[in-house]
């Protein structure tokens, strides 16, 4: 069998940077905690925002860009508990396109009208471990018993978070949802242009109001491959010494150039200077207008 020349995935990993934020909570551990969500390693506790809160921010810049997004439905069924679903109509709506869907009542998985994402997500993780700091606030809708109001403590963090989505390219406007007809080039075309977008303009909504957070790239790397790696997912990282490590973008440029169609690296001018010179970093700006460039009616026909 002749090994696959076409390119058929997008990969992008990039770095946030936040002053002091609260992004993603987790689940509630007292009455006046709001904790975030979070994972143990050896060296302490990293601060993670699930991937589904990924995939919901990213509908929402989305639908912020003018496209209207697939309602979901609750339905009760005989005997099942009620399931939530979008409708399932990935030609019409480009987040049942983008991002999947399972229709399904109890006992009948085996044949759900499903369609798996062809976008896929990693949760954006802290680069540095938590410290364990918090904030204290007073919430004046709550009077405690004593007409004071009723204080809370929020876990907050700062520094660098982490983010990778790898798009498979040849599923984007067919396969699982669609009939035997694809969308056509052009519209599988626009979809992926409107997710770099997105990607680029990241927003999420929850949890703004006093802790105002920036999730866009001030770091980014992609690549457009012949192969479904998410090839600079574990490439970043921060030394025992809180400096900033771009080497393994190098080295994995290098090891993996059988699947390497073409690749970019961006930075802000804070971070530039850090890339190895073999990267060649342009601004975020530049980066994601070579990522659209590779995006093009001829990749679908």
């Amino acid at each position: 069998m002749k090994p696959n020349n076409n390119p058929n995935c997008l990969t992008i990993t990039w770095l946030a940077e936040a002053s002091l934020a609260s992004f993603n909570a987790g689940d509630k551990e007292a009455d006046n905690l709001v904790s975030l969500k979070k994972i143990t390693r050896q060296n302490g506790q990293y601060i993670y925002i699930s991937g589904q809160a990924v995939r919901r921010a990213l509908r929402d810049r989305l639908e912020d860009m003018g496209e209207p997004l697939s309602l979901v439905h609750v339905e009760e069924g005989q005997d099942s508990k009620q399931t939530a679903h979008t409708q399932g109509k990935p030609a019409e709506f480009i987040d049942d396109d983008l991002f999947g869907f399972m229709i399904a009542r109890k006992g009948q998985a085996e044949s759900a009208n499903k369609r798996t994402a062809p976008v896929r997500v990693a949760p954006i993780m802290s680069l540095t471990p938590w410290s364990g700091e918090t904030d204290f606030g007073a919430n004046f809708s709550k009077m405690s018993v004593d007409g004071k109001p009723n204080l809370f403590e929020t876990e907050i963090d700062g520094g660098l978070y982490r983010g990778t989505i790898l798009i498979e390219l040849d599923r984007i406007g067919r396969g699982e949802g669609y009939d035997k007809n694809d969308d056509k080039p052009e519209k599988r075309v626009d979809r992926v242009q409107k997710l770099l977008k997105a990607t680029r303009d990241l927003w999420l909504s929850g949890r703004q109001s006093r802790f105002l957070g920036d999730l866009t790239p001030k770091i980014v790397a992609a690549a457009f491959m012949t192969a479904k790696v998410p090839l600079f997912l574990e490439a970043i990282f921060v030394e025992s010494d809180d400096r900033l490590n771009l080497n393994g973008l190098a080295e994995a440029m290098v090891d993996r150039k059988d699947i390497i169609v073409d690749k970019v690296f961006g930075g802000t001018e804070k971070y530039r200077s850090l890339f190895p010179k073999e990267c060649e970093p342009a601004t975020i700006g530049a980066a994601f207008e070579k990522m659209s460039s590779w995006i093009t009616p001829k990749l679908f026909e």
